[in-house]
């Protein structure tokens, strides 16, 4: 999703948290979730938050996580 709604964005992961930085703001409240980096467990609250904050459309979000409509 990022990679087309956000393009340029970087991301860092730290050990509980995924930081994600795009047009000069970074996100720092995606979590890795308990199962760790390969299988996260990520909210769908947070992921909204993040869109919201980084100013992506929604809209493209949604096309490829269709768990946000609802």
């Amino acid at each position: 999703m990022l990679d087309e709604c956000a393009p340029g964005h970087s991301f860092e992961e730290k050990k509980h948290r995924i930081w994600i930085t795009w047009q000069g703001r970074t996100f720092l409240g995606l979590p890795i979730g308990e199962r760790g980096k390969d299988d996260p467990e990520i909210q769908v609250g947070k992921v909204r938050k993040m869109i919201r904050f980084l100013g992506i459309e929604m809209d493209c979000a949604k096309r490829h996580l269709p768990i946000l409509d609802k």
